[in-house]
């Protein structure tokens, strides 16, 4: 399916929603990593 199609059958704010959501998430997973990244470097200096 199409986006154009997307859009015209979910309609324009569901949409914006859910390719927000998509972008959010691949931010929030680099976040996680880099905050597990960050406590197992403190852990190892105790």
């Amino acid at each position: 399916m199409e986006w154009i199609e997307v859009v015209n059958n979910v309609g324009f704010p569901i949409a914006i929603s859910c390719y927000l959501l998509l972008k959010i998430e691949v931010k929030l997973n680099k976040l996680i990593s880099l905050i597990h990244q960050t406590l197992g470097h403190e852990e190892s200096r105790s």
